[in-house]
């Protein structure tokens, strides 16, 4: 769907309707973050439009036009930018609110997803080439590169500490945790998610020692 709800948790079952719909996107909206203040809301769609909306006012304060496919990721990495995974083959930073373009990382397939490590400082990049790549601001080329892992990954998390990545491959249902200073060794774990029967799409660190998964259709996390 096109439309954004906003709902009230306080609401009754019997009032529970959302408290605001707002409008903007043509295409399906297909992923969302919030900058840490709470002051700025990022919204991608289907057809490649990037909405900035000022969540107070509930009104869109810019509109990045320039990738041509799908969003498949929006994650704001400070109060000041964001960064997007996108079907056009790149990835790129941007000014937050004025959706200023501040770096494009061009990859040779697909975005499937991404990460940014706080400790660090640097961009990971998963495609349909099954390739990580790691960036940093300033540069367009990858400062290190995976051999190809998977061409069905399709969630990439990192660690708190930048130490460990988790990749997930939805076509065999394991999540693939590897060293970020040897990305070409051999994993340091493989977690079998469907041996126990289930699926697995997305995972998450919630902390150094722990990740989260979420499934396909075996409604587990």
């Amino acid at each position: 769907a096109n439309a954004l709800q906003v709902w009230e948790l306080t609401e009754t079952a019997e009032k529970r309707v959302p408290a605001h719909v707002l409008m903007g996107h043509k295409g399906d909206v297909t992923t969302i973050d919030f900058s840490p203040d709470g002051q700025w809301m990022v919204t991608g769609d289907d057809r490649g439009l990037v909405l900035v909306w000022d969540w107070e006012k509930k009104t869109v304060v810019a509109r990045i036009t320039e990738h041509t496919s799908r969003i498949n990721t929006i994650e704001v990495l400070s109060s000041d930018r964001f960064a997007v995974a996108s079907n056009d083959r790149t990835a790129a930073i941007w000014s937050l609110p004025a959706a200023r373009e501040i770096a494009v990382y061009p990859h040779e397939s697909p975005v499937s997803d991404l990460a940014w490590s706080q400790s660090r400082s640097e961009l990971f990049t998963v495609s349909e080439t099954g390739l990580v790549r790691v960036f940093v601001e300033n540069s367009k080329e990858p400062i290190a590169t995976s051999a190809s892992i998977s061409p069905h990954l399709s969630s990439i998390d990192i660690s708190p500490d930048g130490n460990s990545l988790a990749l997930v491959d939805y076509e065999v249902n394991v999540v693939h945790i590897l060293a970020r200073d040897d990305l070409n060794a051999d994993p340091l774990q493989v977690l079998n998610v469907a041996e126990k029967g289930g699926a697995a799409w997305s995972a998450a660190f919630l902390d150094n020692q722990h990740v989260v998964t979420v499934g396909g259709d075996d409604a587990r996390v």
